[in-house]
């Protein structure tokens, strides 16, 4: 047997053929990968740019795996892999939530989640000049993007979009943070919109912000829609779309009606007042009887129209509105219990 003969077989053999396909990206992308896996031949690729996100590295003109998971794809050339994981490795153009360590002359300390922590210079904001340098108090939570994100380097944040505006960056106020995986935060930011997150919107309002370092940002005007929200979330990561869909329909029933009606508890500490002393419809002005009722009222010098009847007339109006503040409390903590 010649070399040439000896050549064609080895490039005729299973072998062969399977490491060659391999360069080919269509056969992986949304496949299982695992480490060492090359994925990309950049030698078949001419006048390309690829962009590689997380789990993925060049090696010459190989593009390798470094992490299990699957090879995700995004238009026009972007490859990364996804997976679930607890801890977070920082990439360009992602959009973290950021908790303020420490700030100095020229940058703010940030705890992304990281290996290092990533530092945000006090000009990346929009409009951002040294006479409007903005004060963040450790503890602050931020919502920013990782411009640059070099291995052996500390990670460069921004409060900007790609095109210099503030768009959702930002501080957040109020409202709750909680940390999830890194899976769970790619699947709520998916497309079309999550299961758990449509159903929840549908009957609740609430904000929420979500980094894909995993922590989730929620905030409702009432404690108890917080708490429903960030549940629903913490138990689909394991669920399908169906399952997401019953389980946050169950959530939603627990929900009981509140009725937060402060005009009622008014009235109650305005017929006390009318049964002080010296205190009558008639000292009223007509405005407050027609309009909101406020907890103001006038003293009439006349004391003449008391009754015997006005000592008990308190005790019993003090005692209902104790009760029914007592009776709303109990069954707001009745709730968070059994929400938790």
């Amino acid at each position: 047997m010649t070399d040439n003969e000896e050549r064609t077989e080895k490039s005729q053999s299973p072998i062969h053929m399977e490491s060659k396909s391999s360069g080919s990206p269509a056969t992986f992308i949304d496949n299982l990968v695992v480490p060492g896996d090359v994925v990309v031949d950049l030698s078949s690729m001419t006048n390309q740019t690829i962009k590689l996100g997380g789990g993925l590295r060049q090696d010459c003109d190989a593009i390798s795996v470094m992490k299990a998971g699957k090879l995700r794809f995004s238009k026009p050339n972007k490859y990364w892999v996804e997976n679930s994981q607890k801890r977070y490795v920082p990439c360009a153009e992602d959009s973290v939530l950021g908790i303020v360590v420490d700030s100095k002359s020229d940058n703010f300390l940030i705890d992304i989640k990281g290996p290092a922590l990533a530092f945000l210079p006090v000009l990346a904001f929009e409009g951002g000049t040294r006479r409007n340098i903005p004060k963040f108090e450790a503890g602050t939570l931020l919502y920013v993007r990782v411009v640059k994100a070099n291995p052996g380097m500390n990670p460069e944040l921004s409060c900007t979009d790609a095109s210099g505006k503030a768009a959702e960056f930002g501080a957040l106020k109020d409202g709750y943070m909680f940390e999830c995986s890194t899976g769970l935060s790619r699947m709520l930011l998916s497309s079309p919109t999550c299961p758990v997150l449509e159903a929840l919107g549908k009957k609740l309002s609430f904000e929420i912000a979500v980094g894909l370092n995993g922590r989730v940002w929620v905030n409702a005007n009432s404690p108890s829609i917080v708490i429903i929200v960030a549940n629903a979330i913490m138990n689909s990561e394991t669920l399908s779309g169906v399952q997401q869909k019953i389980m946050a329909e169950k959530l939603l029933q627990k929900i009981q009606p509140q009725v937060d009606n402060p005009s009622f508890y008014r009235v109650l500490w305005l017929v006390w007042l009318l049964g002080s002393e010296g205190l009558t419809l008639g000292s009223i002005p007509s405005e407050m009887q027609s309009g909101p009722l406020h907890c103001s009222c006038y003293r009439e010098s006349d004391t003449s129209r008391t009754t015997p009847y006005d000592g008990l007339l308190n005790g019993v109006v003090f005692i209902a509105a104790a009760a029914c503040r007592f009776s709303d409390l109990y069954s707001e903590r009745h709730a968070f219990r059994q929400q938790s």
